[in-house]
Parts: C-alpha cells; sequence; structure tokens
C-alpha cells in the first residue's frame, strides 16, 4: 500500500506472507528494506489481546481452519519473541531501529521511538494507531485470501 501524508511525504508498506502462513511487513528506509512481523507491529499499535487479534483476523471464518492455523502461526511468532503487550512490543522496535531513525533524541526510550517509527514509517495517511491497526488487519486479511485463491 503506498501512503501519502498531507505534505506529501509518501511511504509504502507491503505485507509478505511466509510459507508458515506467517506475515511480515515490509518498509524501506533511506533504500534500505526492513522487515517487521505483523504480530509486532498490531500489538504496538494497540493494547490488545492475542484473542482479539485472533477474533479480528479470523472474524466470520471460523469453519475455514486454514485462516485460523495462519493466524495462530502470527500468534505464534509473538511467544517466540517474548512479547506479550503493547509498551514490550514498542520497546523492541525501538530498540531495534534506534540507529538508523533520522530525528531520535538520545534521551528517547525505546518505547519513544517505536512510538516515533510507527508514525513516520508505517501506514502514515493515518493519524490514530487504532485507524493503522484495523488497516493492517484489512490488508493480513486480504493477502489470506490471495493466498487462498478467492480473490485476485
Amino acid at each position: 500500500m503506498r501512503c501519502v501524508r498531507e505534505d506529501m511525504f509518501a511511504q509504502s508498506i507491503t505485507v509478505h506472507y511466509l510459507t508458515d502462513g506467517n506475515c511480515m511487513i515490509k518498509f524501506i528506509y533511506h533504500k534500505q528494506e526492513f522487515l517487521i512481523p505483523c504480530y509486532v507491529i498490531l500489538k504496538a499499535l494497540c493494547d490488545v489481546t492475542d484473542a482479539q487479534i485472533y477474533n479480528r483476523l479470523v472474524k466470520g471464518y471460523f469453519r475455514n481452519r486454514q485462516i485460523g492455523d495462519q493466524v495462530e502461526g502470527i500468534l505464534l511468532d509473538g511467544g517466540k519473541l517474548g512479547l506479550y503487550c503493547q509498551n514490550q512490543c514498542l520497546a523492541y522496535i525501538g530498540s531495534r531501529f534506534r540507529a538508523v531513525l533520522d530525528g531520535v533524541m538520545h534521551d528517547m526510550t525505546d518505547i519513544d521511538v517505536g512510538n516515533f517509527l510507527i508514525e513516520r514509517l508505517i501506514l502514515v495517511h493515518l493519524p490514530s494507531f487504532s485507524d493503522k491497526f484495523q488497516t493492517l488487519c484489512l490488508m493480513i486479511e486480504k493477502l489470506y485470501a490471495v493466498v487462498a485463491g478467492e480473490i485476485e
């Protein structure tokens, strides 16, 4: 998705499907590609439980076991990383991107840097984190529908 802010700054993000059903978000910053697990971004955007993420992505497709398995793959990724709440995910992002982001001050915490990255580089056309969360969920749903052959 190519996103453009009111000041005409444009940033594209791509959601990649992995063979295990997991998803990664790719964005380009200073001509470098970066991949972040979708779970980390979803949890960093809103203070939601894994069950809420599962229910949001699976919706009414409980009979389709493939979608449920794919979403479980996303949620297992968080357990592997040891990330369970919004602040942990924001701190994870901030600690990994502190060195490459322009405009980061030395007195900023890792959580502040994580918020900074999401505000500046992820779905930049949307002002609120909840809108970014809903949009990313929709992108993941559409990706799973493409993989399942339900849409082109």
